[in-house]
Protein backbone atom coordinates (compact mmCIF):
# COMPACT_ATOMS: atom_id res chain seq x y z
CA UNK A 1 0.00 0.00 0.00
CA UNK A 2 2.69 2.16 0.66
CA UNK A 3 4.93 1.45 -2.68
CA UNK A 4 1.22 2.41 -4.39
CA UNK A 5 1.10 5.84 -2.39
CA UNK A 6 4.77 6.64 -4.19
CA UNK A 7 3.59 5.42 -7.25
CA UNK A 8 0.16 7.71 -6.96
CA UNK A 9 2.14 10.91 -5.47
CA UNK A 10 4.63 10.63 -8.95
CA UNK A 11 1.47 10.75 -11.35
CA UNK A 12 -0.43 13.26 -9.24
CA UNK A 13 2.77 15.31 -9.45
CA UNK A 14 2.92 14.70 -13.49
CA UNK A 15 -0.60 16.06 -13.94
CA UNK A 16 -2.55 13.43 -13.57
CA UNK A 17 -5.97 13.07 -11.15
CA UNK A 18 -6.56 10.42 -8.57
CA UNK A 19 -9.87 9.31 -10.04
CA UNK A 20 -7.38 8.40 -13.62
CA UNK A 21 -4.79 6.57 -11.55
CA UNK A 22 -6.59 4.50 -9.21
CA UNK A 23 -8.48 2.29 -11.74
CA UNK A 24 -4.82 1.91 -13.36
CA UNK A 25 -3.65 0.30 -10.30
CA UNK A 26 -3.44 -3.47 -10.17
CA UNK A 27 -1.96 -5.60 -7.16
CA UNK A 28 -0.03 -8.65 -7.13
CA UNK A 29 -0.49 -10.85 -4.05
CA UNK A 30 1.49 -13.54 -2.82
CA UNK A 31 -1.13 -16.46 -1.55
CA UNK A 32 0.49 -18.59 1.38
CA UNK A 33 -0.09 -21.84 2.97
CA UNK A 34 -1.93 -20.23 5.98
CA UNK A 35 -5.33 -20.69 4.85
CA UNK A 36 -7.29 -18.10 6.90
CA UNK A 37 -4.39 -15.70 7.30
CA UNK A 38 -4.17 -15.30 3.52
CA UNK A 39 -7.68 -14.90 2.93
CA UNK A 40 -8.45 -12.54 5.22
CA UNK A 41 -5.40 -10.23 3.75
CA UNK A 42 -7.20 -10.01 0.78
CA UNK A 43 -10.50 -9.03 1.97
CA UNK A 44 -8.44 -6.64 4.52
CA UNK A 45 -6.37 -5.17 1.29
CA UNK A 46 -10.05 -4.32 0.02
CA UNK A 47 -10.86 -1.97 3.47
CA UNK A 48 -6.69 -0.57 3.30
CA UNK A 49 -7.28 0.71 -0.20
CA UNK A 50 -10.38 2.12 -0.39
CA UNK A 51 -9.08 4.43 2.56
CA UNK A 52 -6.24 5.34 0.61
CA UNK A 53 -8.36 6.30 -2.37
CA UNK A 54 -10.32 7.71 -0.52
CA UNK A 55 -7.80 9.98 0.98
CA UNK A 56 -6.88 11.17 -1.82
CA UNK A 57 -10.26 12.05 -3.18
CA UNK A 58 -11.25 9.41 -5.07
CA UNK A 59 -14.92 8.50 -6.00
CA UNK A 60 -16.60 5.33 -4.95
CA UNK A 61 -15.11 3.32 -8.37
CA UNK A 62 -12.44 4.48 -7.42
CA UNK A 63 -11.72 2.99 -4.60
CA UNK A 64 -12.21 -0.42 -5.42
CA UNK A 65 -9.24 -2.84 -5.66
CA UNK A 66 -8.20 -4.85 -8.52
CA UNK A 67 -5.83 -8.03 -7.16
CA UNK A 68 -3.66 -10.53 -8.80
CA UNK A 69 -2.92 -13.61 -6.74
CA UNK A 70 -0.02 -15.56 -7.20
CA UNK A 71 0.57 -19.06 -5.30
CA UNK A 72 3.73 -18.13 -3.21
CA UNK A 73 7.56 -19.39 -4.05
CA UNK A 74 8.33 -19.39 -0.76
CA UNK A 75 6.32 -22.20 0.52
CA UNK A 76 7.36 -24.67 -2.59
CA UNK A 77 10.30 -27.09 -1.43
CA UNK A 78 12.62 -29.30 -3.78
CA UNK A 79 12.46 -32.18 -1.69
CA UNK A 80 9.38 -34.50 -2.07
CA UNK A 81 8.29 -31.74 -4.72
CA UNK A 82 5.15 -33.14 -5.71
CA UNK A 83 3.51 -32.20 -2.35
CA UNK A 84 3.66 -28.88 -3.85
CA UNK A 85 0.88 -29.36 -5.99
CA UNK A 86 -1.28 -29.71 -2.64
CA UNK A 87 0.35 -26.07 -1.51
CA UNK A 88 -0.66 -24.54 -4.54
CA UNK A 89 -4.57 -26.32 -4.21
CA UNK A 90 -4.88 -25.02 -0.89
CA UNK A 91 -3.05 -21.04 -1.56
CA UNK A 92 -5.07 -21.08 -4.86
CA UNK A 93 -8.55 -22.09 -2.59
CA UNK A 94 -7.48 -19.21 0.00
CA UNK A 95 -7.26 -16.68 -3.05
CA UNK A 96 -10.55 -18.16 -4.25
CA UNK A 97 -12.15 -17.62 -1.11
CA UNK A 98 -10.88 -13.96 -0.53
CA UNK A 99 -11.77 -12.79 -3.71
CA UNK A 100 -9.18 -12.28 -6.10
CA UNK A 101 -9.27 -10.75 -9.42
CA UNK A 102 -6.83 -12.70 -11.21
CA UNK A 103 -5.18 -15.80 -10.66
CA UNK A 104 -1.58 -17.52 -11.17
CA UNK A 105 -0.97 -20.62 -10.01
CA UNK A 106 2.80 -21.40 -10.05
CA UNK A 107 4.23 -24.55 -11.76
CA UNK A 108 5.01 -27.05 -8.38
CA UNK A 109 8.57 -27.66 -9.95
CA UNK A 110 8.98 -23.39 -10.14
CA UNK A 111 12.35 -24.46 -7.27
CA UNK A 112 14.09 -27.00 -9.00
CA UNK A 113 13.26 -26.89 -12.96
CA UNK A 114 12.12 -24.57 -15.90
CA UNK A 115 8.50 -26.21 -16.15
CA UNK A 116 7.15 -28.51 -18.98
CA UNK A 117 3.70 -29.32 -20.20
CA UNK A 118 3.23 -31.47 -17.33
CA UNK A 119 3.51 -29.14 -14.58
CA UNK A 120 2.36 -26.34 -16.48
CA UNK A 121 -1.06 -28.56 -17.00
CA UNK A 122 -1.41 -29.33 -13.51
CA UNK A 123 -1.39 -25.60 -12.27
CA UNK A 124 -3.84 -24.91 -15.70
CA UNK A 125 -6.17 -28.05 -13.83
CA UNK A 126 -5.78 -26.81 -9.68
CA UNK A 127 -7.53 -23.73 -11.16
CA UNK A 128 -9.99 -25.25 -13.73
CA UNK A 129 -11.58 -27.67 -11.02
CA UNK A 130 -11.79 -24.62 -8.58
CA UNK A 131 -13.22 -22.34 -11.40
CA UNK A 132 -15.93 -24.69 -13.32
CA UNK A 133 -15.76 -27.66 -10.66
CA UNK A 134 -15.98 -26.01 -7.10
CA UNK A 135 -18.25 -22.99 -8.88
CA UNK A 136 -15.87 -20.00 -6.68
CA UNK A 137 -16.61 -18.00 -9.29
CA UNK A 138 -20.18 -17.72 -8.29
CA UNK A 139 -20.48 -16.66 -4.39
CA UNK A 140 -20.02 -13.19 -3.90
CA UNK A 141 -17.49 -12.62 -0.78
CA UNK A 142 -17.76 -16.56 0.63
CA UNK A 143 -16.22 -16.25 3.99
CA UNK A 144 -18.41 -12.85 4.84
CA UNK A 145 -20.10 -13.50 8.33
CA UNK A 146 -17.63 -15.55 9.39
CA UNK A 147 -16.91 -14.37 13.09
CA UNK A 148 -13.75 -15.79 12.97
CA UNK A 149 -12.50 -14.30 9.21
CA UNK A 150 -13.91 -10.68 9.73
CA UNK A 151 -11.96 -10.55 12.93
CA UNK A 152 -9.01 -11.56 11.56
CA UNK A 153 -10.03 -9.29 8.28
CA UNK A 154 -10.29 -6.48 10.65
CA UNK A 155 -7.29 -7.13 12.59
CA UNK A 156 -5.05 -7.44 9.83
CA UNK A 157 -6.42 -3.80 8.13
CA UNK A 158 -6.03 -2.46 11.29
CA UNK A 159 -2.44 -3.78 11.64
CA UNK A 160 -1.56 -2.67 8.12
CA UNK A 161 -3.06 0.71 8.86
CA UNK A 162 -0.96 1.79 11.56
CA UNK A 163 2.14 -0.07 9.43
CA UNK A 164 1.24 2.07 6.61
CA UNK A 165 1.00 5.44 8.79
CA UNK A 166 4.78 4.91 10.55
CA UNK A 167 5.81 4.14 7.04
CA UNK A 168 4.11 7.73 5.41
CA UNK A 169 5.59 9.17 8.64
CA UNK A 170 9.16 8.10 7.75
CA UNK A 171 8.91 9.66 4.60
CA UNK A 172 7.02 7.10 2.69
CA UNK A 173 8.19 3.85 0.89
CA UNK A 174 11.38 5.30 -1.18
CA UNK A 175 12.62 6.95 2.18
CA UNK A 176 12.34 3.69 3.82
CA UNK A 177 13.82 1.64 1.51
CA UNK A 178 16.63 4.14 1.08
CA UNK A 179 17.26 3.71 5.12
CA UNK A 180 16.83 -0.10 4.56
CA UNK A 181 13.96 -0.30 7.17
CA UNK A 182 11.68 -2.77 4.88
CA UNK A 183 14.66 -4.93 3.91
CA UNK A 184 15.58 -5.23 7.73
CA UNK A 185 11.78 -5.81 8.67
CA UNK A 186 11.70 -8.47 5.79
CA UNK A 187 15.07 -9.86 6.99
CA UNK A 188 14.08 -9.78 10.78
CA UNK A 189 10.55 -11.64 9.79
CA UNK A 190 12.16 -14.10 8.42
CA UNK A 191 14.29 -15.24 10.90
CA UNK A 192 10.88 -15.16 12.75
CA UNK A 193 9.74 -17.95 10.77
CA UNK A 194 12.67 -20.25 10.61
CA UNK A 195 12.95 -20.31 14.06
CA UNK A 196 9.56 -22.39 14.00
CA UNK A 197 10.75 -24.15 11.11
CA UNK A 198 14.33 -25.17 12.67
CA UNK A 199 12.11 -26.53 15.56
CA UNK A 200 10.17 -28.29 13.82
CA UNK A 201 7.33 -26.65 14.70
CA UNK A 202 6.02 -25.29 11.33
CA UNK A 203 6.01 -28.52 9.22
CA UNK A 204 7.38 -28.71 5.94
CA UNK A 205 6.34 -32.14 4.66
CA UNK A 206 9.48 -34.04 3.15
CA UNK A 207 11.87 -30.94 3.97
CA UNK A 208 11.91 -30.56 7.82
CA UNK A 209 9.33 -33.29 8.54
CA UNK A 210 9.08 -37.14 7.43
CA UNK A 211 11.64 -36.90 5.06
CA UNK A 212 11.52 -39.79 1.89
CA UNK A 213 15.38 -41.03 2.12
CA UNK A 214 14.36 -43.20 -1.08
CA UNK A 215 13.28 -40.15 -3.30
CA UNK A 216 14.95 -39.32 -6.36
CA UNK A 217 15.60 -35.58 -7.60
CA UNK A 218 13.47 -34.06 -9.96
CA UNK A 219 16.22 -33.95 -13.38
CA UNK A 220 16.87 -30.61 -14.38
CA UNK A 221 16.37 -29.87 -17.76
CA UNK A 222 19.21 -27.96 -19.75
CA UNK A 223 18.17 -24.74 -21.86
CA UNK A 224 20.30 -22.72 -24.27
CA UNK A 225 19.90 -19.23 -23.23
CA UNK A 226 22.32 -17.88 -25.41
CA UNK A 227 19.64 -19.58 -28.20
CA UNK A 228 16.81 -17.53 -25.96
CA UNK A 229 18.25 -14.37 -26.23
CA UNK A 230 19.32 -14.83 -30.19
CA UNK A 231 15.61 -15.46 -30.78
CA UNK A 232 14.57 -12.55 -28.40
CA UNK A 233 17.14 -10.30 -30.59
CA UNK A 234 15.97 -11.46 -33.40
CA UNK A 235 11.95 -10.92 -33.09
CA UNK A 236 13.32 -7.11 -31.89
CA UNK A 237 14.78 -6.89 -35.17
CA UNK A 238 12.04 -8.13 -37.02
CA UNK A 239 9.89 -5.74 -35.66
CA UNK A 240 12.19 -2.81 -35.94
CA UNK A 241 12.31 -3.84 -39.47
CA UNK A 242 8.77 -2.51 -40.23
CA UNK A 243 9.95 0.80 -38.28
CA UNK A 244 10.84 4.10 -40.22
CA UNK A 245 14.17 4.14 -38.56
CA UNK A 246 14.16 7.55 -39.31
CA UNK A 247 11.65 8.37 -37.19
CA UNK A 248 12.62 6.05 -34.78
CA UNK A 249 15.54 7.99 -34.45
CA UNK A 250 14.06 11.52 -34.07
CA UNK A 251 11.11 10.41 -31.27
CA UNK A 252 14.01 9.35 -29.33
CA UNK A 253 15.55 12.93 -29.61
CA UNK A 254 12.19 14.91 -28.96
CA UNK A 255 11.06 16.15 -25.66
CA UNK A 256 8.35 14.37 -24.19
CA UNK A 257 5.20 16.24 -23.19
CA UNK A 258 5.06 16.11 -19.27
CA UNK A 259 1.32 17.16 -19.52
CA UNK A 260 0.58 13.96 -22.17
CA UNK A 261 3.09 11.54 -21.04
CA UNK A 262 1.17 8.27 -21.54
CA UNK A 263 0.44 9.31 -25.65
CA UNK A 264 3.74 10.24 -26.11
CA UNK A 265 5.00 6.97 -24.48
CA UNK A 266 2.74 4.78 -26.59
CA UNK A 267 4.26 6.73 -29.46
CA UNK A 268 7.28 5.96 -28.69
CA UNK A 269 6.28 2.09 -28.18
CA UNK A 270 4.82 2.23 -31.46
CA UNK A 271 7.94 3.37 -32.78
CA UNK A 272 9.99 0.37 -31.63
CA UNK A 273 11.63 2.20 -28.79
CA UNK A 274 12.46 -0.33 -25.56
CA UNK A 275 11.72 0.23 -22.16
CA UNK A 276 15.28 1.07 -21.57
CA UNK A 277 15.41 3.75 -24.27
CA UNK A 278 12.53 5.12 -22.97
CA UNK A 279 14.03 4.99 -19.31
CA UNK A 280 17.09 7.54 -20.64
CA UNK A 281 15.05 9.95 -22.11
CA UNK A 282 15.68 14.05 -20.08
CA UNK A 283 12.12 13.44 -19.21
CA UNK A 284 12.49 10.36 -16.93
CA UNK A 285 15.90 10.29 -16.32
CA UNK A 286 16.26 11.67 -13.00
CA UNK A 287 20.56 11.83 -13.05
CA UNK A 288 20.74 10.68 -9.40
CA UNK A 289 21.64 6.74 -9.32
CA UNK A 290 20.73 5.70 -6.12
CA UNK A 291 21.69 2.34 -5.15
CA UNK A 292 19.59 0.42 -2.18
CA UNK A 293 19.83 -3.19 -0.98
CA UNK A 294 18.17 -5.53 -2.11
CA UNK A 295 15.67 -7.78 -0.19
CA UNK A 296 17.08 -11.01 -0.11
CA UNK A 297 15.08 -13.76 -1.68
CA UNK A 298 14.87 -17.20 -0.58
CA UNK A 299 12.51 -19.69 0.35
CA UNK A 300 11.20 -21.10 3.38
CA UNK A 301 12.82 -24.42 3.03
CA UNK A 302 16.11 -23.54 0.98
CA UNK A 303 18.44 -23.46 4.66
CA UNK A 304 16.82 -27.60 5.25
CA UNK A 305 17.25 -28.08 1.56
CA UNK A 306 21.24 -26.83 1.70
CA UNK A 307 21.78 -28.75 4.71
CA UNK A 308 20.35 -32.37 3.22
CA UNK A 309 22.38 -31.18 -0.13
CA UNK A 310 25.37 -30.86 1.80
CA UNK A 311 25.10 -34.57 3.35
CA UNK A 312 24.28 -36.01 -0.18
CA UNK A 313 27.38 -34.27 -0.94
CA UNK A 314 29.48 -35.70 1.31
CA UNK A 315 28.17 -39.48 0.56
CA UNK A 316 29.28 -38.32 -2.55
CA UNK A 317 32.73 -37.93 -1.84
CA UNK A 318 32.67 -41.27 0.25
CA UNK A 319 31.88 -39.73 3.70
CA UNK A 320 28.19 -40.98 4.26
CA UNK A 321 27.12 -39.65 7.90
CA UNK A 322 25.55 -42.72 9.84
CA UNK A 323 23.28 -43.04 12.77
CA UNK A 324 23.37 -46.13 14.90
CA UNK A 325 20.17 -46.25 17.33
CA UNK A 326 21.33 -48.28 20.15
CA UNK A 327 17.78 -49.39 21.63
CA UNK A 328 17.47 -50.33 24.63
CA UNK A 329 14.64 -52.82 25.95
CA UNK A 330 11.64 -54.47 23.41
CA UNK A 331 10.71 -53.35 20.45
CA UNK A 332 7.71 -51.27 22.89
CA UNK A 333 10.01 -50.07 25.23
CA UNK A 334 12.26 -48.00 22.47
CA UNK A 335 9.96 -48.11 19.39
CA UNK A 336 8.60 -44.32 20.09
CA UNK A 337 11.67 -42.67 20.82
CA UNK A 338 13.42 -44.43 17.67
CA UNK A 339 10.77 -43.64 15.05
CA UNK A 340 10.97 -40.13 16.53
CA UNK A 341 15.23 -40.17 16.17
CA UNK A 342 14.69 -41.44 12.65
CA UNK A 343 12.77 -38.63 11.65
CA UNK A 344 14.62 -36.51 13.35
CA UNK A 345 18.01 -37.25 11.62
CA UNK A 346 16.56 -37.78 8.28
CA UNK A 347 15.69 -34.84 7.31
CA UNK A 348 19.37 -33.78 7.02
CA UNK A 349 20.02 -36.64 5.19
CA UNK A 350 21.66 -38.94 7.32
CA UNK A 351 21.55 -42.49 7.27
CA UNK A 352 20.13 -44.21 10.51
CA UNK A 353 20.81 -47.71 11.28
CA UNK A 354 17.94 -49.49 13.49
CA UNK A 355 17.52 -52.86 14.78
CA UNK A 356 15.12 -54.15 17.25
CA UNK A 357 16.35 -53.52 20.15
CA UNK A 358 19.22 -55.15 22.61
CA UNK A 359 18.48 -57.12 26.82
CA UNK A 360 21.81 -56.11 27.69
CA UNK A 361 24.04 -53.11 28.14
CA UNK A 362 26.92 -54.98 26.57
CA UNK A 363 25.16 -56.33 23.67
CA UNK A 364 24.17 -52.71 22.57
CA UNK A 365 27.31 -50.94 23.49
CA UNK A 366 29.14 -54.35 21.39
CA UNK A 367 26.79 -53.36 18.84
CA UNK A 368 27.45 -49.65 18.46
CA UNK A 369 31.75 -49.65 18.85
CA UNK A 370 31.76 -52.52 15.83
CA UNK A 371 29.17 -50.22 13.56
CA UNK A 372 30.80 -47.86 10.99
CA UNK A 373 28.32 -45.24 12.49
CA UNK A 374 30.25 -41.57 13.62
CA UNK A 375 26.78 -40.80 15.69
CA UNK A 376 24.73 -43.04 18.08
CA UNK A 377 21.68 -42.20 19.40
CA UNK A 378 19.94 -43.94 22.92
CA UNK A 379 16.54 -44.87 22.79
CA UNK A 380 14.00 -45.90 25.44
CA UNK A 381 11.98 -44.56 28.03
CA UNK A 382 12.69 -41.98 30.99
CA UNK A 383 12.55 -44.63 33.64
CA UNK A 384 15.03 -46.57 32.42
CA UNK A 385 17.83 -44.29 31.16
CA UNK A 386 19.28 -43.51 34.79
CA UNK A 387 20.21 -47.20 34.81
CA UNK A 388 21.38 -47.72 31.47
CA UNK A 389 22.70 -44.02 30.47
CA UNK A 390 26.07 -43.60 32.13
CA UNK A 391 27.22 -46.92 31.65
CA UNK A 392 26.53 -47.22 27.91
CA UNK A 393 27.45 -43.54 27.63
CA UNK A 394 30.87 -44.07 29.16
CA UNK A 395 32.36 -47.68 28.00
CA UNK A 396 31.23 -46.44 24.60
CA UNK A 397 33.29 -43.29 24.66
CA UNK A 398 36.50 -45.84 25.98
CA UNK A 399 36.16 -47.65 23.46
CA UNK A 400 35.54 -45.74 20.55
CA UNK A 401 35.87 -41.85 21.63
CA UNK A 402 35.27 -40.07 18.53
CA UNK A 403 31.26 -41.84 18.52
CA UNK A 404 29.34 -38.67 19.09
CA UNK A 405 26.56 -39.82 21.63
CA UNK A 406 23.03 -38.42 21.74
CA UNK A 407 20.45 -39.30 24.14
CA UNK A 408 16.61 -39.17 22.86
CA UNK A 409 14.43 -37.59 25.70
CA UNK A 410 14.88 -34.39 27.72
CA UNK A 411 16.34 -35.08 30.89
CA UNK A 412 15.62 -33.01 34.41
CA UNK A 413 18.65 -30.57 34.77
CA UNK A 414 20.36 -33.05 37.76
CA UNK A 415 20.39 -36.22 34.91
CA UNK A 416 21.86 -33.88 31.98
CA UNK A 417 24.23 -33.07 33.90
CA UNK A 418 24.99 -36.70 35.16
CA UNK A 419 24.46 -37.63 31.14
CA UNK A 420 27.24 -35.19 29.99
CA UNK A 421 29.86 -36.78 32.42
CA UNK A 422 29.44 -39.70 31.19
CA UNK A 423 29.80 -39.24 27.70
CA UNK A 424 26.24 -38.31 25.77
CA UNK A 425 26.95 -34.51 24.32
CA UNK A 426 23.58 -33.52 22.82
CA UNK A 427 19.90 -34.69 23.59
CA UNK A 428 16.71 -34.31 20.78
CA UNK A 429 13.55 -34.07 21.72
CA UNK A 430 10.23 -32.33 20.69
CA UNK A 431 10.74 -28.68 20.47
CA UNK A 432 14.82 -29.21 19.73
CA UNK A 433 16.35 -27.10 17.67
CA UNK A 434 16.28 -29.49 14.41
CA UNK A 435 18.78 -27.62 12.13
CA UNK A 436 20.84 -26.23 14.53
CA UNK A 437 21.75 -29.20 15.86
CA UNK A 438 22.01 -31.42 12.60
CA UNK A 439 24.53 -28.46 10.78
CA UNK A 440 26.88 -28.74 14.09
CA UNK A 441 26.61 -32.55 13.81
CA UNK A 442 27.65 -32.30 10.17
CA UNK A 443 30.55 -29.70 11.35
CA UNK A 444 31.79 -32.44 14.03
CA UNK A 445 31.78 -35.71 11.82
CA UNK A 446 33.83 -33.31 8.96
CA UNK A 447 36.19 -32.52 11.66
CA UNK A 448 36.82 -35.90 13.42
CA UNK A 449 37.83 -37.52 9.86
Amino acid sequence: MATAVEYISAMMDRGFKIDQIANRVAFSFSLGSNFFMELSKIRAARVVWAKIIESFGGNSESQKIYIHGKTSSWTKTVYDPYVNMLRNASEAFSGAMGGIDSLEIIPFDEPIREADGFSRRISRNIQSILQDECHFTQPIDPAGGSWYIEYLTNEIAQKTWEWFQDIEKQGGMYTSIEKEEIQSAVELKYEEKFKNMAKRKHVWVGTNMYANMTEEKLDIRDRDFEKVKEERINDLNKFRSNIDSKKFEESLKNNIDKENVLEEVKKLVLNGASIGQIGKLDAFNSNSDIEVKSVKYQRGAERFENLRDKTNKMKENGKEIEVFSINIGPIPQHKPRADFSRGFFEVGGFKVIGNNGFKTNDEAILAACESKAQIGIICSTDAVYPEVVPEIARKIKEKKPEMILILAGRPPKELETLYREAGVEHFIYMGANCYELLSNLQREVKDNE
